[in-house]
């Protein structure tokens, strides 16, 4: 397996991400984040897109069967809590694979994007 196009992807999608929350075009929710503390992240949200925060939207109750129908399995667990998916990329690459993916990502970019965000949140909590 060959994962330099997967590499390329990240990279330009990471990098057109920290160009647009520079610009303030957009609101960023980190996966790892949201499953850290949903309830933070939500309100984060919520109160970004000038919405109220309800506790009930993190609620494993309710009907869920409108949004999850028997042939979309990937949405089995919608009704559960939220916690992180299991690691695809420590399953199927090697050592050496995982290394040379590591090396090439553009974690520089990534740091500006997390940067940036953590900027605009900032800002966003202040009266």
């Amino acid at each position: 397996m060959d994962p330099r196009y997967g590499i390329r992807l990240w990279n330009a999608a990471v990098r057109r991400a920290a160009n647009r929350c520079a610009r303030g075009k957009d609101h960023f929710i980190f996966y790892e984040d949201f499953c850290k503390d949903p309830e933070r992240a939500l309100r984060q949200a919520c109160m970004l897109w000038g919405l109220a925060y309800d506790a009930r939207m993190l609620s494993d109750q309710g009907a869920t069967h409108s949004i999850a129908r028997p042939e979309e399995t990937w949405k089995s667990n919608v009704a559960h809590n939220i916690k992180p998916a299991t690691s695809k990329f420590e399953e199927v690459f090697s050592e050496s694979e995982k290394a040379f993916v590591e090396k090439h990502l553009d974690w520089a970019a990534y740091e500006s994007l997390r940067h940036c965000v953590e900027a605009r949140e900032t800002r966003h909590a202040s009266p």
